[in-house]
């Protein structure tokens, strides 16, 4: 029971923390343009994609009309055994569209080493790293016409190597899926911001753009998590992200619990290895602010934190059956207490993420950020 208290209280003051630091105005930038963009290339990574690829690629092909600079869309075709293939193919007259395709024994050895395929197709062609910029967007992303105009702004009016959009879920029509999209816009939308403050917000995986100048320096590793993984090794070379709070990218959740505790063992496996990799340079470095070692070096503990969280949880619900029986008050105000306290942090979460803009509670009623800070504490 104690540890299981014990792994709500770090929880409650970490989001507390969140809540309370002062988060700076990030995407505001000077009028005079810091450099010229020529070129942008946006890689897609797919692998048996055949429901959502056309319409993202299609996507990309409109918003392209509103950069200045040319876009180039690639799609990495990772080996796929359905009807992608044949839906690529049909672009072969479009010269915005490069196609890789990748096979066995090669192909689907993870998704660095696609990005990095692609990468060396990129360099091949002789641009000014300087002035060309390398994305990533997942294949099942709904594009906004202006989504590539918006990530064009701040590298040609800032001097950051790394845009990191703001993410969201596009099919919350379950509980699972509300849940996800609550994470993305609120807890880890609060905490980019932050980052940014701090010195650099950390990729996503989907929705990053960098300067091929970084993406050339620092590639892709083959961590679990290799999007932290290359913000990481970015941030030891001194490139600095930033975090585009007003930029939305929608993706699809994971609507089956399996398949989504499947994807949350990745994650935490991915965070494990950075951690083991990474935490002696995260403290020795001088390019990472002392907040933002902390941030990192916490939220590479978090899945040791929830192993220890989950298995207090579970022990603690035998040991509340059975102190029920002899001390019920107190067994009701503890839990009673627990419940306020958690939906009430999450209530101001969710606040504070409305109050700074994010598209997930833009639309969102009082009432309904009620009832969604109660489903998150079952979430939790």
């Amino acid at each position: 029971m104690y540890v299981s208290l014990a792994g709500t209280s770090f929880f409650a003051i970490w989001n507390l923390t969140t809540i309370l630091h002062h988060k700076p105005n990030i995407n505001t930038w000077d009028s005079n343009p810091h450099r010229k963009i020529q070129d942008m290339y946006v890689l897609v990574p797919a692998l048996n994609e055949q429901t959502t690829i056309k319409k993202t690629i299609d996507g990309l092909i409109l918003a392209a009309d509103k950069v200045n600079a040319f876009v180039h869309i690639i799609p990495i075709n990772d080996a796929s055994t359905d009807y992608t293939p044949q839906i690529l193919a049909s672009y072969s007259n479009n010269p915005q569209v490069h196609v890789i395709t990748r096979n066995k024994p090669d192909a689907q050895t993870g998704k660095g080493n696609a990005l990095n395929r692609a990468l060396h197709y990129i360099e091949l062609q002789n641009h000014n790293p300087n002035k060309t910029i390398v994305g990533v967007i997942d294949s099942d992303t709904t594009i906004n016409s202006n989504l590539l105009a918006e990530i064009e702004a701040p590298f040609i009016y800032t001097d950051y190597d790394l845009v990191q959009t703001a993410i969201g879920i596009s099919n919350q029509s379950s509980f699972l899926t509300k849940m996800q999209g609550l994470e993305f816009g609120v807890t880890n939308f609060l905490t980019q911001i932050l980052r940014t403050g701090w010195g650099s917000a950390i990729s996503s995986g989907n929705g990053q753009f960098m300067t091929l100048k970084m993406a050339s320096a620092v590639r892709w590793h083959n961590s679990l998590l290799d999007d932290l993984e290359f913000s990481l090794n970015g941030i030891f070379q001194n490139y600095k992200g930033l975090f585009l709070s007003h930029t939305s990218l929608p993706q699809q959740g994971v609507q089956k619990y399996w398949p989504f505790i499947r994807q949350r063992v990745r994650w935490c496996q991915g965070g494990m290895e950075c951690l083991f990799r990474y935490w002696k340079q995260i403290i020795t470095t001088k390019n990472i602010s002392t907040h933002l070692k902390w941030d990192l070096l916490l939220f590479l503990c978090v899945p040791f934190a929830s192993l220890l969280f989950m298995a207090g949880s579970f022990l603690s619900i035998f040991v509340f059956i059975w102190e029920l029986q002899y001390i019920p008050l107190f067994v009701i105000e503890v839990v009673a207490g627990l419940i306020i306290t958690g939906t009430t942090i999450t209530l101001i979460l969710i606040q504070e993420a409305n109050r700074l803009g994010s598209s997930f509670t833009r639309s969102s009623t009082f009432p309904q950020e009620i009832v969604m800070a109660m489903e998150n504490f079952a979430y939790a």
